[in-house]
């Protein structure tokens, strides 16, 4: 899988201006948030530039465009994968003992990771299942969100009708800067 992935990975040829650009920008962040947001800028300059195919028509859509990037979040996945002893974890070993039907989905304009990608992952899995989202690119909730929630619902035998109620919410906090109600953190007694 990490050969599959290097073969995918971003293209950063095209990238280099962008995140000139970005680095620039990120000098005149003022009053930032916290300590990563000027790297978090120029990486998300950055990771929109080198990865167009992620994309309907090469461009992040409106509702993700102000999504920040984040390096702490990058960072504990990135150390994930990785053992106590620095060795890296694999992915697969032992997953073909899974045997539940497992859910892939991907966008139908998601040439990096979209259909042909989520086709190969799939052969890792006995038993799985492929939706693709008509008109989405890489972030299907907030592109086709009423259409990515009915697949979730489907998959897990619940019933869509509610769909459509929770569509509107999820939009709305993204318009917002974020999702509609973020869980806030349990006070520990």
């Amino acid at each position: 899988m990490t050969q599959e992935m290097a073969e995918i990975g971003p293209r950063f040829t095209g990238a280099v201006m962008p995140m000139a650009r970005g680095l620039l920008q990120s000098l005149h962040i003022m009053n930032p948030p916290d300590d990563k947001a000027a790297f978090d800028h120029v990486t998300g300059v950055a990771m929109i530039a080198a990865n167009p195919g992620y994309w309907c028509n090469q461009t992040p859509p409106e509702s993700v465009q102000g999504w920040r990037f984040s390096y702490d979040a990058y960072q504990n996945v990135a150390a994930s994968v990785f053992d106590e002893n620095g060795e890296q974890i694999s992915a697969i070993e032992g997953i073909e003992r899974f045997e539940n039907e497992v859910l892939f989905m991907a966008g139908s304009c998601n040439t990096v990771i979209g259909e042909e990608f989520q086709r190969k992952q799939m052969e890792y899995f006995p038993s799985a299942r492929l939706v693709i989202i008509e008109g989405s690119g890489h972030e299907l909730f907030a592109e086709q969100s009423q259409q990515s929630i009915a697949a979730v619902r489907e998959y897990l035998g619940q019933s869509v009708n509610s769909t459509e109620q929770a569509a509107p919410r999820y939009r709305r906090g993204l318009a917002a800067g974020g999702f509609a109600a973020r869980p806030q953190p349990r006070p520990v007694h």
